[in-house]
């Protein structure tokens, strides 16, 4: 199982919490790859099956409660009500500011309901990040959820759940 980090980011928020995702998942020798979403072939990456990847969005919603221009044609593309894809395992960190209230996480609680529908429930709880006051903690606590999910599904642990129950619980 590999984990597909896909960040939007206009200031490098985005960019930087990705990058601090992957460096703590390969901490942890869980296999991972980091991108700017900009930079996938997402209408041939989201419409075959694939097993082996679980998507990781870190995404940022900018003034007027828009996406980054990174975002913009993944945005565009899921949104779309004629889009279909396959199932894929994913999960959102959303990033805003609290001070933009109206717009507070707009795009990514709209990629959130709307991949909710198409695609399926994330296999990781979403989570989102205030890039005003809590945005680290938010975001370690995700990362957390993230590696206890890679390290539940590890082969190593899927014969014997009860190990990796207990890895995680008192070993970590």
């Amino acid at each position: 199982m590999k984990a597909v980090i896909l960040y939007a980011t206009r200031s490098g928020t985005s960019e930087y919490l990705a990058n601090g995702l992957l460096a703590e998942l390969e901490k942890n020798k869980i296999d991972a790859d980091c991108n700017d979403i900009a930079t996938i072939d997402f209408e041939t990456e989201f419409t075959q099956e694939n097993d082996d990847n679980v998507y990781l969005f870190v995404i940022t919603t900018v003034e007027g409660g828009n996406p980054t221009e990174s975002l913009e044609d993944f945005y565009d593309w899921i949104m779309n009500e004629d889009t279909t894809t396959s199932n894929f395992k994913y999960s959102i960190f959303g990033v805003g500011d609290s001070r933009y209230t109206e717009t507070y996480q707009k795009v990514s609680r709209q990629i959130k309901e709307r991949m909710s529908t198409v695609v399926g429930e994330p296999v990781i709880p979403c989570a989102e990040g205030d890039n005003k006051e809590t945005i680290h903690a938010d975001f370690d606590e995700w990362t957390a959820k993230v590696k206890q999910y890679f390290s539940y599904s590890s082969t190593k642990y899927r014969r014997y759940p009860f190990i990796g129950y207990l890895r995680n619980t008192f070993l970590v």
